[in-house]
């Protein structure tokens, strides 16, 4: 199959077509799967560097210090603030809108809908959420040049 792959169509102009056309379309889709690859390991790339930076990968991290200017802690790994945990997870439709900030609370523990939610918000293109740490581990810089 890599001699294949890597030898020139032209080699096989005595081949029938239709095996070259076939060929010719599983290197495509061989591509497209390299990309969307590349693609998931960039933004596993991106929220681990946003979760170690905010909380050390720790999904129950609690920063009282928040606490005192809020009057609310931020929590999880990547450090939400309960009512915008709530507001982002109805904008990305991880909760539905009528979802309220108790059940929001109940879930900002879970590993899977803080990263569910935190992807969909880098995605959008917006990390002012994470000023700190977007700028600590140079995130900001590499969204913006995408």
């Amino acid at each position: 199959v890599f001699v294949v792959l890597f030898m020139p169509l032209q080699t096989f102009a005595a081949i029938d077509p239709i095996i070259i056309q076939d060929m010719q379309m599983q290197l495509n889709e061989m591509r497209e799967t390299l990309e969307e690859l590349k693609e998931e390991i960039f933004w596993e790339g991106v929220l681990n560097k946003l979760s170690h930076c905010e909380s050390r990968d720790n999904n129950f991290a609690v920063n009282w210090k928040d606490a005192k200017i809020t009057g609310y802690p931020n929590k999880g790994k990547y450090q939400y603030q309960p009512s915008t945990f709530l507001k982002l997870g109805i904008k990305h439709g991880v909760f539905p809108p009528q979802f309220t900030l108790k059940e929001a609370e109940a879930l900002i523990w879970n590993e899977g809908v803080q990263d569910t939610i935190t992807l969909a918000e880098l995605q959008n293109g917006t990390y002012k959420h994470w000023t700190n740490c977007s700028r600590i581990t140079g995130i900001g810089k590499q969204l913006s040049l995408r």
